[in-house]
């Protein structure tokens, strides 16, 4: 029985590790606090292929680059392999959700990939039809660079769409 105790607390050991391990890899920056970060600059990709979304994109890129945010460059008309990809190291990608991906209320929302506090990857997927909304893929590409939410009327990053602006600081 008391073989049994011991192997029963190694495998204790073993899986609170693993699971430690994994969660200070993957939630850096729930962990400390601090925002995640880009090794190399992004590229943006449009993969929401409407019309005046080259424009719009330039737009919200052009709002980070005036931020100091580094970002390679942004592309328009990508190869339809990446589009077809949920996540692309090195990329930020823009896409339409499906349906049945948003809750009641919900615009937009970001997924990134990070290991130990620097960001691989992240995709943006918005509702159909809020492409051109004022200051929401500028929002989107916010989290998208590593950035929270940020609870001040006005701000950039708030977290409701009503109270949105275009300040960041």
């Amino acid at each position: 029985m008391d073989s049994f105790k011991k192997y029963f607390a190694l495998l204790l050991i073993f899986v609170l590790s693993f699971f430690s391990s994994f969660i200070i890899k993957n939630h850096t920056s729930k962990i400390t606090g601090i925002e995640e970060k880009w090794e190399k600059p992004p590229i943006v990709v449009n993969c929401y292929p409407f019309p005046h979304s080259e424009s719009r994109i330039k737009k919200s890129v052009d709002y980070w680059i005036k931020n100091n945010f580094d970002i390679a460059f942004y592309e328009y008309k990508p190869i339809k392999s990446i589009c077809k990809k949920e996540h692309v190291d090195g990329m930020i990608l823009i896409k339409i959700a499906r349906y049945d991906e948003l809750g009641d209320g919900v615009l937009a929302f970001t997924i990134r990939r990070s290991r130990y506090g620097k960001i691989k990857s992240a995709t943006i997927y918005m509702q159909f039809g809020t492409f051109n909304y004022p200051n929401l893929l500028e929002h989107e590409l916010g989290h998208a660079l590593g950035l929270f939410h940020v609870e001040e009327p006005g701000h950039i990053m708030h977290p409701e769409y009503d109270l949105l602006g275009k300040r960041y600081y």
